[in-house]
């Protein structure tokens, strides 16, 4: 069980059947009405490392293939990574502060560091928590 250590009244649906800890369930309404609301609907999606469960809970598609990068990029790999990015255009970019494996070399900002400081030039934050930060494109209608 993903959350063993919850108090199962202090669950709460996510409104698909799914229950979560309310504090996180809060923060994915959150994020689900800003990706929603500012973001056209057949927009693609950047999250990256992924929460696969994102583009379900979010109802769009992935803007790129890798999106759990769980070794560290070559320079090609990072040129691949940017220019895929660039060509799908994503309206909606959530970046996870977690280090994969544990590791500081593994957290996405430092191992895909050109993609980074592009997202963080062409993209407004939404809502930033401990954890991610989500970015958001100006709506295009």
């Amino acid at each position: 069980h993903l959350f063993k250590a919850a108090d199962a009244s202090a669950l709460e649906d996510l409104g698909n059947g799914v229950r979560l800890p309310q504090p996180m369930v809060r923060k994915l309404v959150q994020m689900r009405s800003l990706i929603q609301t500012q973001t056209s609907s057949d927009s693609t999606l950047f999250a990256a490392p992924a929460c696969a469960a994102y583009f379900v809970l979010f109802d769009r598609k992935s803007a790129v293939y890798d999106t759990f990068p769980v070794y560290p990029s070559t320079s090609v790999g990072r040129s691949e990574m940017l220019a895929e990015f660039i060509a799908a255009a994503p309206q909606a970019v959530v970046l996870s502060n977690a280090q994969i494996d544990q590791r500081p070399d593994l957290k996405f900002s430092k191992n895909y560091a050109a993609l980074t400081r592009y997202i963080e030039k062409n993209y407004e934050i939404a809502m930033e928590t401990p954890a991610e930060t989500l970015f958001l494109k100006t709506r295009v209608l």
